[in-house]
């Protein structure tokens, strides 16, 4: 799953002798997305072992408690080499990769103009080998390509040079790539959706509402413990609500400091798309996008939201230089016209409250 991508390093011609002198830069890249694709249920057998992958937001507390509640007998390893399986956290591949942006050419254009240099009868001085070797579609040039080469050929026609981002492995990270393709990968959120047992707190209406009070209290501990609250839920079962409480209550919890980084609620975040960064992000789209990766989307858990988005939609007068919000009108309707929950319910979604007009 290791390939090598070709990057020019040094380009000099000498016009006296007509030499052109071209070396390679060698990067390493592996397909993040066929690794991915590897992803599996978790069902260990007895005596099998785990290793964590850096990148993983797993308390190494509960991940023991989870083994026991779910009636698995393994254990964790600190050696790739004597694992089963490898847990794959979402920054597992941004911790072993290092990034770049490379200009692009395809390879057989590259490779043409090559020959078009050597029709001009310049000599060029290159690894034939490691060319004729390469099998990657496209090789890294330098910014200035296209002004080299017009320098060089006449009625020189410019190529489409691609700038791409590219994850390449360092060398001491090659050992962990190779022997990651031959493990059971398993994705951290496979472990975390059931991370708290199956007798963690189930966050319900009431619970929603007594966790909305504190969070809006001016007590720091109120809102701390609410958090812990949170973060020590049964997540899968909870969803529904705790999608509402980042909806209503993101930026408060965004404030809290040292609370939200808390190695427990960072796993929550984890299970919810966010990051200690964005723990506000969550808006109405992204409350539907939690319930359809979940298949979620019923019509009575869209009701429940759209009764909490009607309180936080308004109006507002774009005539009036500010945009000023009327407050005397009030949203009666919402339609919910998101491909997901066309996709799950077979139409948009129309919610309505009681119309008191004459």
């Amino acid at each position: 799953m290791i390939h090598t991508i070709l990057k020019v390093d040094n380009f000099e011609e000498n016009m006296l002798d007509k030499t052109i002198s071209i070396s390679f830069e060698e990067y390493k890249i592996t397909s993040v997305k066929q690794l991915k694709s590897k992803l599996q249920p978790f069902n260990p057998q007895k005596g099998e072992k785990i290793f964590i992958s850096k990148g993983c937001c797993l308390p190494r507390v509960k991940i023991k408690n989870y083994y026991d509640n779910q009636g698995f007998n393994v254990s964790n390893t600190n050696e790739l080499s004597k694992a089963d399986y490898c847990i794959i956290g979402q920054d597992t591949f941004n911790e072993y990769l290092y990034h770049k942006y490379f200009y692009f050419i395809e390879t057989k254009k590259f490779i043409d103009i090559l020959d078009q240099l050597e029709s001009l009868g310049y000599s060029i001085n290159i690894d034939k080998e490691l060319l004729d070797s390469y099998t990657l579609s496209s090789i890294g040039v330098h910014n200035s390509f296209n002004s080299d080469m017009d320098n060089l050929i006449p009625n020189y026609e410019y190529q489409d040079l691609n700038w791409k981002r590219v994850g390449y492995i360092d060398k001491a990270n090659e050992h962990f790539f190779d022997e990651l393709s031959e493990k059971k990968l398993i994705a951290e959120s496979e472990i975390l959706k059931n991370i708290n047992g199956d007798d963690a707190t189930v966050i319900d209406k009431e619970r929603y509402e007594t966790l909305s009070n504190m969070l809006n209290s001016t007590d720091d501990d109120n809102i701390t413990l609410a958090m812990e609250i949170m973060a020590n839920s049964h997540y899968s079962k909870s969803i529904i609500y705790l999608n509402l409480l980042f909806y209503n209550y993101g930026r408060i919890m965004d404030n809290t400091g040292k609370n939200k980084r808390h190695v427990n609620f960072k796993s929550l975040l984890r299970y919810m798309g966010l990051s200690t960064s964005n723990v506000d992000s969550v808006d109405c789209n992204k409350v539907i996008d939690n319930l359809a990766i979940r298949n979620k989307i019923t019509v009575d858990n869209l009701n429940i939201y759209c009764e909490e988005f009607i309180c936080k939609l308004g109006v507002r007068d774009n005539a009036t230089y500010y945009g000023g919000s009327l407050q005397f009108v009030k949203v009666n309707e919402i339609i919910l016209e998101h491909e997901a929950i066309k996709k799950a319910l077979g139409h948009h979604f129309t919610y309505r409250i009681e119309n008191n007009g004459n």
